[in-house]
Formats: C-alpha cells, sequence, structure tokens
C-alpha cells in the first residue's frame, strides 16, 4: 500500500488534509482512465483524457465541492450510486 496525504479546501475556505492509501499508482493519465474506468476507485485526471467518458455517463464527477491540487476527481457511476445510498 501507498499511503499519502491529500489536501483539499473550498473557495476562500479552510482546506483539509486527509490521508489516502492507495494500491495502485501509475505516471500515466491513460493508465489512470483505465483504473477509473475498472472500478479501482477515484483519481483526479485531467477532463482531456475522460470526455467521452463523461459524456456517456460511465464516469461521474466526484467531490465537486472540493478543490485540489491537482485535476478534477471522477469516480466510475457504480461508486458515485454508491455513495448517494
Amino acid at each position: 500500500m501507498l499511503p499519502h496525504m491529500c489536501r483539499l479546501g473550498v473557495s476562500q475556505g479552510p482546506t483539509v488534509t486527509v490521508p489516502v492509501t492507495s494500491l495502485y499508482k501509475v505516471s500515466s493519465s491513460l493508465a489512470v482512465r483505465d483504473a477509473l474506468l475498472a472500478r479501482f476507485g477515484l483519481s483526479p485526471i485531467p477532463e482531456l483524457y475522460v470526455c467521452n467518458h463523461l459524456a456517456e455517463g460511465s464516469l461521474l464527477p466526484t467531490l465537486t465541492e472540493w478543490e485540489n491540487d491537482e485535476p478534477t476527481i471522477y469516480a466510475d457511476d457504480a461508486m458515485c450510486v454508491r455513495d448517494r445510498l
């Protein structure tokens, strides 16, 4: 497992640092996209790599009320539905 810290905040508000434990680490946006589609979890990724999947609804933006040091965070549709239950 690869523990690290993720810093999130709201516009002009406080920030929160949360511990994250990753089971998968890659440096390729295409590998991140494939992991998201395989339901590995949440990940920030540039929209360029997921725009078609967003249009199809197979990936959904999540944690949209939070700002991140990285691109928008996306998740597969099943994970987002689970989070709403």
